[in-house]
């Protein structure tokens, strides 16, 4: 009695790591990071110091701040968001476009943030998340790059938009600006250097459309 076998090819591609999605994740991850781990850190020191104490009394220099204990956490997210802030415009850059005009849509606030929150809760939280689509679209340009995604020539036209865009916004604010006007404008320089670092963000797209133009003829 015989038997025949049939050998099957069970090797997979390796699974690809798409930039397009990960990278959004990574820098919104990044960026709740960068506010909560600090501000989880000066928590637990109020905490450990309040004891069993109602009030806690802050001290820096000649000022001094009583704090509740039920504002302890809010306070700490407040002041990590304040000194971390331009850390995250740096990041999320981008996102201040759209932050911009959904202040002016939703919260309809001559300040621009609700009460609510503040301005540095405010920036902490609405930054990143309307950053997505700038980290999804640089994501994309390095696919390109890599050779996982194919790009179109509509890749090609926003990259160079959004290029353009953010150049202009760096140049604008770096010699647009008095000295007087950017030392007045405490968050200037973050932009300045947020959108500097977008505008090569950006760019990745373009690269990738000129890298697969290149490779089309040896290819065919």
């Amino acid at each position: 009695m015989s038997e025949s076998f049939k050998s099957e090819n069970t090797n997979k591609p390796p699974l690809q790591l798409a930039l397009s999605l990960w990278l959004p994740l990574f820098a919104v991850l990044l960026s709740a990071a960068i506010v909560l781990v600090p501000a989880t850190r000066l928590y637990l020191r109020w905490k450990a110091a309040i004891g069993t104490g109602d009030r806690l009394l802050l001290t820096a220099g000649t000022f001094q701040m009583i704090l509740p204990r039920e504002r302890m956490v809010r306070s700490a997210i407040e002041m990590t968001a304040l000194r971390e802030q331009d850390t995250i415009a740096l990041l999320n850059a981008p996102g201040q476009l759209l932050a911009a005009l959904a202040s002016q849509l939703v919260v309809h606030h001559a300040r621009g943030y609700p009460d609510s929150l503040g301005p540095f809760l405010w920036r902490a939280l609405i930054l990143p998340l309307f950053a997505i689509p700038a980290w999804f679209f640089a994501g994309r340009g390095i696919d390109g790059l890599l050779l996982r995604r194919r790009m179109r020539l509509f890749d090609l036209i926003l990259s160079v938009v959004l290029v353009l865009i953010s150049l202009g916004i760096s140049i604008g604010m770096r010699f647009g600006l008095s000295e007087s006007e950017r030392v007045g404008d405490e968050m200037s320089a973050a932009w300045i250097y947020g959108f500097a670092f977008w505008s090569l963000m950006f760019s990745f797209p373009l690269s990738a459309w000129i890298r697969q133009r290149r490779r089309r003829p040896s290819a065919g």
